[in-house]
C-alpha cells in the first residue's frame, strides 16, 4: 500500500495547494471495492470541503456481467463513474495508417463543477 499512500499524498497536497481539478489515469488505482471508497473517502472529504473535483482511474466489476477489469473514471466528490469502454469497429483500426478517427464524446465530454473534461480512450 505505498504507493496508494504516496498518491494519496500527492493529491491531498495538490489539493491543499489550491487545485480545482486533480485526473489520476487508469491504473492509479486498485480493484475499486468498498474497501478502496473507504481508503480514498478522506480525500473525497477535503476535495468536498475545499471545492476540488478529483477524478480517479479505476478498474471495478461490471455490475450486469460481473467480468472484471473495466476501466472507469470516478469523481470521488459526487461517486459518478464514467466508464471507458468502447468498441471499436475493426475496419477503424489501421495503426499504420495517417488518418485517424476523432472521438465525439457524448455531451461533450465530463461534466465538471469547472467545465468539461475530456476523456482520451485507447483501443487495444
Amino acid at each position: 500500500f505505498a504507493r496508494q499512500d504516496d498518491l494519496k499524498a500527492q493529491v491531498r497536497r495538490a489539493i491543499d495547494e489550491g487545485a480545482r481539478l486533480i485526473v489520476l489515469p487508469e491504473g492509479a488505482n486498485a480493484q475499486w471495492n468498498d474497501g478502496q471508497a473507504f481508503y480514498w473517502s478522506d480525500i473525497a472529504e477535503l476535495a468536498r470541503k475545499k471545492k476540488a473535483t478529483v477524478l480517479l482511474g479505476v478498474y471495478e466489476t461490471d455490475p450486469l456481467t460481473q467480468h472484471d477489469g473495466r476501466d472507469t473514471l470516478l469523481d470521488l466528490v459526487t461517486d459518478q463513474h464514467y466508464t471507458a469502454q468502447m468498441p471499436m469497429p475493426i475496419g477503424m483500426w489501421r495503426p499504420w495508417a495517417d488518418e485517424h478517427y476523432p472521438m465525439r464524446a457524448p455531451g461533450g465530454g465530463l461534466q465538471t463543477r469547472y467545465g468539461p473534461a475530456l476523456i482520451s480512450i485507447c483501443y487495444e
